[in-house]
This record gives C-alpha cells, sequence and structure tokens, in this order.
C-alpha cells in the first residue's frame, strides 16, 4: 500500500494515496460485517446454544431445534420398528407351530382314511369269500388285488405314482383237518424303453425294506400283503401270480394290469 508524506503547518501527515486505500478500507469493513453476520447466524440458528437445550414449542424455532426434534422422531420410530419386528417374530413362530401341527393333523387323517379303506376292502372281501359256492375241494386263490399307495407309513405323501399294495387270498377246501404250505411269486408283465420285460417279485420289493414275504400256511383261509414298486420307465401290462404248495398242483393265474388295480 502506497504511503503519502505532506507537510502542513510544520508537521508531517501519513495517509493511503489514491483510490488504492479507499478500496483496502472498504474490504476490512466488508470482511468484518461477514464475520459479525455469521456470528449472528450461528447464534440465532442454535448452533451456538446447547445442543440438548429442550424447547417448550412444539415447533422448534431454530436449525438446532429441528434437528434435535428429527433425532426425537427417528428415536421414537426406531422403538416402534423394534416393536413391531419383535411381534413379527412371535407371530412367525406360532404360523411355524401351527404348521408343524397342520402337517401332523394332515398325516393323521391320510392313515386314518388309508386304514378306513383297507377296512372296506377287506370286509367286502371276507364278505364275498363266506358266500362263495361251488367250490372244489383243494387249494384256491381266492382274491389278488393291487392298490396304489399315495402316502408312506408315516403318512407323508408319496413324490411317484409307481408304488403299490397287493394282497393275496387263499383258501383251502377238504374234508378232513389238513392244512397246506407253499409260497406265491408275483411277477408283472410289461415294457421298458419299448421292449418287452418281466420284473420278477425278487427285484419288485421297494428299497429298504428286505426280501419279501411270500410263504403261507393255512387250514381255512389266508390274506398276504406287502408293497411292490415298479421302475419309473416301466409300463405294466399284465400280472402273473403263481402259488406253488409244498405238495399238490402249483397254480396260476393272470391278470389284466387295469383289472388288478382295484
Amino acid at each position: 500500500m502506497a504511503l503519502e508524506y505532506k507537510f502542513e503547518q510544520g508537521q508531517m501527515r501519513v495517509k493511503p494515496s489514491g483510490s488504492k486505500g479507499k478500496l483496502c478500507w472498504y474490504l476490512m469493513i466488508l470482511f468484518m460485517l461477514l464475520t459479525f453476520g455469521g456470528v449472528a447466524w450461528l447464534f440465532f440458528s442454535g448452533y451456538l446454544t446447547s445442543a440438548d437445550a429442550e424447547t417448550k414449542n412444539s415447533f422448534a424455532t431454530s436449525l438446532r431445534g429441528k434437528m434435535n426434534e428429527q433425532k426425537r422422531l427417528l428415536e421414537k420410530r426406531k422403538i416402534t420398528i423394534d416393536n413391531l419386528t419383535q411381534e413379527l417374530g412371535v407371530i412367525k413362530r406360532e404360523f411355524k407351530i401351527q404348521k408343524v401341527a397342520n402337517v401332523e393333523l394332515n398325516t393323521k387323517l391320510q392313515l386314518a382314511e388309508q386304514k378306513l379303506s383297507d377296512a372296506d376292502e377287506e370286509l367286502l372281501l371276507y364278505g364275498n369269500i363266506l358266500n362263495a359256492k361251488d367250490l372244489k375241494q383243494g387249494l384256491h386263490i381266492q382274491h389278488f388285488g393291487l392298490k396304489l399307495v399315495k402316502v408312506d407309513k408315516e403318512g407323508k405323501k408319496l413324490q411317484t405314482n409307481q408304488r403299490f399294495h397287493y394282497r393275496v387270498v387263499l383258501s383251502y377246501i377238504r374234508s378232513d383237518n389238513s392244512s397246506v404250505s407253499g409260497s406265491f411269486s408275483i411277477n408283472i408283465i410289461g415294457k421298458q424303453k419299448g421292449k418287452s420285460l418281466t420284473l420278477s417279485h425278487k427285484k419288485l420289493v421297494p428299497a429298504g425294506e428286505g426280501t419279501a414275504l411270500t410263504g403261507f400256511s393255512l387250514k381255512y383261509y389266508q390274506s398276504m400283503e406287502g408293497d411292490i414298486e415298479l421302475p419309473s420307465d416301466f409300463v405294466p401290462e399284465k400280472v402273473k401270480l403263481t402259488v406253488s404248495p409244498s405238495s399238490g398242483k402249483t397254480l396260476e393265474k393272470k391278470y389284466d394290469w387295469a383289472t388288478a388295480i382295484k
């Protein structure tokens, strides 16, 4: 900044030279006004007041008050969300428990329906046996039938329609008190991938059930039951039932698959 030296009445005076001096004074005044205005704005906005200060007015009168009010609202909403989350967890647990209970009830219902159906069929079957006439003496195949198994032993629905429950009923007519024993076998005749194929009883036993129980010993009547399971790509056409007594003539009957299904 340039200075001018001037002697007046025996004294030396110093003053800024020209317009540059005036500009410096203007800048200084402007800086002071901006500083004062900024401090005033911070004060009235609440930044120079305590962050924890409470206001009695429901509507915040300063920026700090608004921020505090928003903070309180967020805390309230967080509490509400936490409560709703807990309620949702309780509802989910109750729903899961109810779902398990419904599955158990459905399982029991499926088993009960299966047992009732089997009992009705058995009643009808033995009614027909008792009313049978003109049976010759000897061993007879009184009944053979297959039924699609829809649920397993625990009542759970099976995913495929390849499992069947069979029932074989034999009768023995004689004039003395003798009995007869032997074994039977079931063979399924059909096609697999377009080729003719006969599946033996041994190959029809479902996985995990060991070997088929095919022996019999009876004086009057005997019912033998079990399950068979067909390969998924096998198309059954006929069923051949063979009954082989320990002594006497072997019995053999063939059934159309559609006829054998009860």
